[in-house]
């Protein structure tokens, strides 16, 4: 059963607006959180949403990034040097 124009251009919206929101959020936390664990856990979410990877799959990959990178803090000692 074929569904009618207006269901089409209502999906055709949600489908854009989706889209646009999940862009803006992106821009937001690279912006913000860079290359962080929230970032990794939201990019692990979009993976398994739009059906990259397995929900696990993805949370596994988002971890090892984290791992391989070192784990970063915004400590700074004294003598102004990171950790």
């Amino acid at each position: 059963m074929p569904i009618s124009d207006k269901a089409s251009e209502m999906l055709d919206a949600l489908k854009k607006q989706t889209g646009q929101d999940l862009n803006n959020n992106q821009t937001l936390l690279t912006r913000n959180f860079d290359d962080s664990a929230p970032m990794g856990a939201y990019q692990a979410t979009i993976e398994s949403i739009v059906g990259l990877k397995t929900n696990e799959q993805a949370i596994k990959d988002a971890i090892y990034k984290q791992v391989d990178a070192g784990f970063k803090s915004n400590m700074v000692d004294k003598g102004r040097a990171s950790f």
